[in-house]
């Protein structure tokens, strides 16, 4: 795995320290273990690399083809490395996944990221034909960003090498405002934007063409491309074939000369997981190093359906699978609030998964020392593999009058739930109809609304709602079940996935280490893509995929239980509010400044958290969100001045 970075001057005018400057912030940010960089003609290129895989250790980047006039650099792990090797006449098992990519170049142009799969970008500039192509993997595991302008264009995996080298970057105030516009925890609405003016990054799945003249951008990939093995036609085969697949996308994600970690809940995403990693290693003689998340301060207790505190769930699934190594954190009681400033120099954007950013900065830390390389999750899971709670798939079936299967649906779910078959199934009838009518009256207008509460009059006037929402299809978030049609549509738009490239990427090069998540390798995309819908939930077993094929991995107890529910972090409300006191000046600090006015109604802000009665803890959730972002995006706002 690498980060990569480069600059081009059509005029020939390179600053003459551009390496120093573009380097600088990953050895002061990063955990690389080889720096190497090249100038080619009017073009700079470096790249720093991780010995993830034993391949990477031979790793010679970037390479200058002098024949073909070219300088190629690449961020890559392959996985489909034996595929590439055949159909590129290769017999080198040690070649390094860079010449790999080199090679395919030469053969498919750059048209062969249509070829690879696994986490990549690539930067090739032709000197024949001054033109300078950009490109990243199917769902932007990796993030790249770029800037263009007048005679130069720089690209770089963090923003950071970008900023220093072109100090007339100024913040994107419209970015700013989508932060606090967008719904829940998506922290953007206009993927390819970023808080810089001109500074973009990639889409997924995209080839970006640039030239003196014109920069041309275009996808090579969705979900609805098929899988060419898959001939299933049953439930029990689309489960088989499920079971296989999955397992070779944790086979794959698991490729490393060193250790392997996981975080690890008791939630079937990451349990399936892991346990399928745990046993491909324990093949190999190898443990998974295991970190999960236990609560600091008291929560509420667990009961059958609300599980606070996941341990004892955990160490059932280390008792069916020995050779995991389980590890629980509880990052030593800190609140999320303190690790703010460290998570925006991480990722370099404004986030809003800030309580989520501490714990797993924790489990990266812990499984840096214990030697791994590799750490698994399983985030995506809840839009893939365990994808299938009763509504979207019972709501579909009705609207395609598939009356017989939903009859029985109803009949299992409420003879597993134990509920009274006759007042259930109509009354949820009756939901379904209302359902519809809703769906029938919802238009994009309804969903062209600011839902944060601390939003200054002049951010109301002058935020194009409309329009940023209509730019960034916002209106796939109206909250109501979704079709397979509608389904399948938010599988190829992808929302978020680029931020969690980012995310990965970003963290992955603090500590050292590759995260993978095999819920969202492509393989398993179009799977879900194409299955039937009512599989999801078949016969009216709530994500059936796991519950039916992981029966051997898994105990029975959690399997079975459809309405149990893993309440992660649920004390960091309580962290803040035991250390308000403490935190309170910084926050009003923060947040009091002239830069914040054109964002905040600051007024509002103060007098709600000097308050009497203020405590955090005793918020809804909406409002500990909506306090928490004001902050981090004026903590970003003043430190970028």
């Amino acid at each position: 795995m690498s980060a990569i970075w480069g600059t081009l001057s059509y005029n020939n005018n390179l600053n003459s320290n551009v390496g120093t400057i573009m380097q600088a912030p990953y050895q002061k940010q990063c955990k690389i273990d080889s720096y190497q960089s090249r100038q080619f003609y009017n073009c700079y290129m470096g790249c720093g690399i991780q010995y993830i895989t034993n391949e990477a250790v031979n790793e010679q980047l970037p390479i200058i083809d002098y024949e073909r006039n070219l300088i190629l650099t690449t961020d890559c792990i392959l996985d489909n490395r034996l595929e590439l090797m055949d159909a590129l006449s290769i017999h080198d098992v040690n070649i390094p996944d860079g010449r790999l990519v080199y090679i395919a170049y030469l053969k498919w142009g750059i048209d062969c990221v249509k070829h690879f799969r696994g986490l990549f970008t690539l930067a090739v500039w032709e000197e024949n034909t001054k033109t300078l192509y950009l490109a990243n993997d199917q769902v932007s595991a990796r993030c790249l960003y770029y800037y263009p302008c007048k005679d130069q264009v720089s690209f770089s995996t963090l923003i950071t090498p970008i900023l220093e080298l072109h100090p007339e970057i100024t913040l994107n105030e419209m970015y700013c405002m989508d932060y606090l516009a967008a719904p829940s925890l998506i922290p953007t609405v206009v993927v390819p934007e970023t808080p810089y003016k001109g500074v973009y990054k990639l889409p997924q799945a995209t080839i970006l063409t640039i030239t003196q003249q014109q920069i041309t951008q275009r996808s090579y990939w969705t979900p609805a491309e098929t899988l060419k093995d898959c001939t299933c036609k049953t439930a029990e085969e689309y489960g088989t074939y499920f079971r296989k697949l999955l397992t070779n996308c944790v086979s794959d994600a698991i490729h490393t000369n060193q250790e392997v970690g996981i975080a690890l809940s008791s939630g079937l995403d990451s349990s399936s997981v892991g346990t399928i990693a745990a046993d491909l290693l324990a093949t190999q003689s190898k443990s998974l190093y295991a970190y999960t998340y236990v609560p600091y301060e008291k929560v509420a207790e667990n009961n059958r359906h609300k599980i606070y505190d996941e341990t004892q769930d955990v160490k059932a699934i280390v008792a069916m699978h020995p050779n995991i190594l389980p590890h629980f954190l509880c990052n030593e009681g800190k609140n999320a609030m303190e690790s703010i400033p460290d998570g925006l120099q991480t990722l370099e954007i404004p986030y809003k998964a800030f309580v989520n950013y501490p714990n797993l900065n924790e489990i990266y830390d812990k499984a840096t020392k214990a030697d791994c390389r590799v750490v698994l999750s399983g985030q995506f899971g809840n839009s893939t593999i365990s994808y299938g709670n009763i509504d979207p798939i019972f709501y579909d079936l009705y609207c395609n009058r598939k009356f017989h299967s939903l009859f029985k649906c109803l009949t299992h779910f409420a003879e597993h739930m134990s509920i009274p078959k006759k007042k259930f199934i109509p009354s949820y009838l009756m939901y379904l109809h209302k359902i519809r009518k809703q769906h029938k009256v919802t238009t994009h207008e309804q969903n062209y609304e600011l839902l944060h509460p601390f939003l200054s009059e002049s951010f109301k006037k002058v935020y194009p709602l409309k329009e940023r929402f209509d730019q960034g299809n916002m209106y796939a978030f109206s909250g109501l079940p979704n079709t397979q049609a509608q389904y399948r549509q938010q599988l190829i738009q992808l929302m978020g996935c680029t931020y969690m490239g980012e995310w990965e990427t970003k963290i992955g090069l603090k500590h050292g280490i590759v995260l993978r998540d095999p819920t969202k390798d492509i393989r398993i995309l179009s799977f879900c893509y194409h299955m039937p819908y009512e599989y999801f939930a078949y016969q009216g077993t709530t994500k059936w995929l796991i519950r039916e094929n992981m029966k051997d991995m898994l105990p029975s107890y959690i399997l079975e239980n459809w309405d149990r529910h893993g309440i992660q972090n649920d004390d960091w409300a309580i962290r803040i509010t035991r250390d308000w006191n403490m935190l309170s000046k910084s926050y009003i600090d923060t947040i009091d400044t002239p830069a914040m006015l054109t964002y905040l109604d600051i007024e509002q802000i103060l007098s709600f958290v000097n308050s009497e009665n203020f405590s955090f803890k005793a918020l809804d959730i909406n409002t500990q969100v909506y306090l928490s972002t004001a902050y981090i995006l004026s903590f970003f706002i003043n430190n970028n001045q």
